[in-house]
């Protein structure tokens, strides 16, 4: 990729932040939340696809992250119930 590619990633980066410090003042937190990690988590996919060169990888890679990741999913949600019931409510 020509550095004139990377320049446009951090635009849209840029833009998609100053997007979800708007949406903060929106006054719903709930939504507010839920479309911020929804941005957050777009850009995290720019950053890893472009950034640090996961789109010219082999995609094993890619299935090794993806696979990664959701075991730690599944992790969290198998750990919450026991925390909740050990701590109480979060």
């Amino acid at each position: 990729h020509t550095p004139a590619f990377y320049i446009k990633i951090w635009v849209i980066l840029l833009v998609m932040l100053g997007i979800s410090v708007a949406i903060a003042d929106l006054g719903h937190p709930g939504v507010a939340t839920a479309f911020i990690f929804g941005i957050a988590i777009i850009k995290a996919v720019l950053v890893v696809m472009f950034y640090m060169g996961l789109a010219v990888e082999a995609r094993y890679i890619l299935w090794v992250m993806v696979s990664g990741l959701a075991l730690m999913v599944v992790l969290f949600f198998g750990l919450v119930p026991d925390i909740i019931y050990i701590y109480g409510r979060i």
